[in-house]
């Protein structure tokens, strides 16, 4: 069904190696972001030659082995104020994108916080992050509205081709599951009878995103990367999903 209103399944993929279960600290870019991959080369991502995603982590997850398990976040789609809380980029590279990406800003909830990396602290971003997914690959009628209580689980990224002093940030991107509860304190916007409404969104499509991710922990900087993410299949894993909050 394309609403649904009662769930079986989401959302998060199980952690998958204990390995993964390393102390979630709160990482810091200016230490971090080279060493699990971003190379703060401009002309090298927006030629296909270094990555534009990698993994959070993925320092220490060797190439052979498997990368770093996706991640979930619970928040709230932040408030209309500034950008819009969930919107369609207005540009994006098209070297590294089918289609514009969705934006949407997250109020993490407070277990989460440490996935909102340090590049945020003592910005108007703090406590929040971007989770985003190629709109070609994502569904108009699962557009999470401000407000709105979202469960999300995807790939925890450094966005290496937005280098600032305080660093990269992280995202989850693309996100593979979604469970957004409209305005859980009232009725739906879109409903005409006043009931609750939850809307569930789970793909493989690993979008170029996902696919750069894979690619820079196979490759580990070397001049393999461009070819790897050309051949990489579109796909990542949606396994061992769990039931959502609801």
């Amino acid at each position: 069904m394309r609403r649904a209103l009662t769930v079986a399944a989401l959302v998060a993929l199980a952690l998958g190696a204990a390995a993964w279960r390393l102390a979630d600290v709160k990482p810091d870019p200016n230490v971090q972001a080279i060493a699990d991959g971003c190379q703060r080369d401009t002309t090298k991502i927006y030629t296909g030659f270094a990555p534009n995603w990698v993994y959070v982590n993925d320092r220490d997850f060797p190439a052979a082995g498997a990368p770093p398990a996706p991640r979930e976040v619970g928040g709230v789609v932040k408030g209309a104020t500034g950008l819009l809380a969930a919107r369609i980029a207005s540009s994006d590279d098209p070297i590294t994108h089918i289609s514009y990406d969705l934006n949407v800003d997250v109020t993490v909830d407070s277990p989460d916080d440490f996935l909102t990396g340090t590049s945020r602290d003592s910005t108007p971003e703090q406590g929040t992050i971007h989770i985003e997914r190629e709109s070609g690959s994502y569904p108009l009628w699962a557009f999470p509205q401000p407000g709105d209580r979202i469960e999300a689980v995807g790939s925890w990224v450094w966005d290496c081709d937005h280098y600032r002093p305080n660093g990269e940030k992280t995202e989850l991107h693309p996100w593979r599951g979604a469970w957004v509860v409209r305005h859980p304190k009232g009725p739906s916007p879109t409903s005409s009878r006043g009931e609750a409404e939850g809307d569930l969104f789970i793909s493989t499509d690993a979008t170029p995103a996902g696919k750069e991710a894979e690619c820079a922990h196979r490759t580990k900087g070397s001049d393999q990367f461009k070819a790897c993410s050309h051949a990489a299949a579109d796909w990542l894993s949606v396994n061992a999903m769990k039931t959502p909050t609801v």
